[in-house]
């Protein structure tokens, strides 16, 4: 996941609004003194995406986001994932008991992915593969939390370790080899069976019947393929006779179309009269 930009309005420190555009940085760097707001722009981020501030112990606790002299809070999050553009955004409201969401949505370009706060955190867990507290542990890292991870139990470090990498895949692999072993084992079995029957069937007389007909198969092919020659030289010449046909054919009409001259007849009857 890559942040690209972020749009905060009466959260945190921030009463005014205020636009943070990373979209073509590649290394960022957040420098200040103490209270600028350095760690609210983290805050704003984690919020944009789970509905949550890690440094408050309550996940649930949304009231404190908001800045103590506005009524509400609105944060906007661009980031890309996997090609893709993303857009998160929620406001939080203040109400008389305390406050509330009126207002979360995750974009896909024209596609909204959720509408509501506890649907868009549920599917962000699910597009980046981490659900708050492991995003904290293992992306944000807060202020003097870092050792949370490292002192982890052992198993628990290893389920987080393995949703941030992903390493269900393998296990998934594994199984679906073991599936395919097994289903081919079990074809090589049925097979095995059946080449066994047949070498019991197979006795030396058959055999013997079996060379004889392959022996007298080898010379028909033999035969047929001399005689397919023979076929197709028969076939050249017929083609050759039959385009001196057609010559021929062409010259006897060519002949059949001459007219003698008027007088010829008389000429010839005077000639043969002639002395």
């Amino acid at each position: 996941m890559r942040p690209l930009a972020l749009s905060m309005e009466g959260f945190g420190a921030f009463h005014e609004r205020v636009d943070v555009d990373v979209a073509d940085v590649d290394l960022l760097a957040l420098v200040g003194p103490t209270g600028s707001g350095k760690s609210t722009i983290i805050d704003a981020i984690t919020f944009a995406l789970y509905g949550s501030v890690t440094r408050y112990d309550d996940n649930r606790a949304v009231e404190p986001v908001i800045n103590q002299t506005a009524t509400q809070a609105r944060v906007q999050l661009d980031f890309e994932l996997g090609g893709e553009r993303y857009r998160a955004t929620r406001v939080v409201r203040r109400t008389r008991k305390g406050a509330t969401t009126p207002e979360a949505r995750l974009e896909r370009g024209a596609e909204v992915l959720a509408d509501d706060a506890r649907g868009m955190t549920v599917r962000v867990g699910e597009l980046l593969g981490l659900d708050v507290e492991q995003f904290n542990k293992t992306v944000v890292l807060p202020q003097g939390r870092f050792a949370e991870f490292l002192h982890d139990k052992p198993a628990d470090r290893q389920t987080t370790m393995r949703r941030l990498l992903d390493l269900g895949l393998y296990e998934r692999m594994g199984k679906a080899a073991r599936q395919r072993g097994i289903t081919a084992r079990a074809q090589a079995d049925g097979f095995g069976e059946d080449v066994a029957a047949l070498a019991a069937a197979l006795s030396d007389e058959r055999r013997a019947e079996l060379v004889t007909a392959t022996t007298a198969l080898t010379r028909a092919q033999r035969v047929v393929a001399a005689a397919l020659a023979d076929v197709e030289r028969a076939d050249a010449e017929l083609a050759a006779l039959e385009a001196r046909r057609r010559d021929h054919d062409t010259a006897l009409a060519a002949l059949a179309a001459v007219v003698p001259p008027v007088g010829l007849t008389e000429l010839d009857d005077d000639h043969r009269a002639a002395p």
